[in-house]
């Protein structure tokens, strides 16, 4: 995960596993799925609020390959929930 919106520079949050706390972006927030298939745990599930409005949003990421799509991306001003490891979506 980067801490923009356009996945440049070096990623500031990474993990092989869930990621259970609350990151927040002042630049927007990009998300990438580097995973491979693996039935029941090769897909990402996601939820962030924005700031200040305090409006939530949940997604789902696919692994590379897989359709519709293994990333996103996100305006500024976000706290990424959390990031966990999950079947499919």
């Amino acid at each position: 995960m980067w801490d923009n919106n356009s996945f440049s520079g070096k990623p500031k949050w990474k993990s092989k596993g869930n990621l259970n706390k609350d990151v927040f972006s002042a630049n927007g927030l990009s998300i990438f799925n580097n995973g491979k298939r693996y039935p029941g745990g090769d897909h990402i599930r996601y939820k962030y609020t924005y700031q200040p409005s305090g409006k939530t949003v949940s997604g789902c990421l696919h692994y590379p390959g897989d359709t519709p799509n293994s990333k996103r991306t996100y305006a500024s001003g976000v706290v990424l929930n959390y990031a966990q490891w999950g079947g499919e979506c």
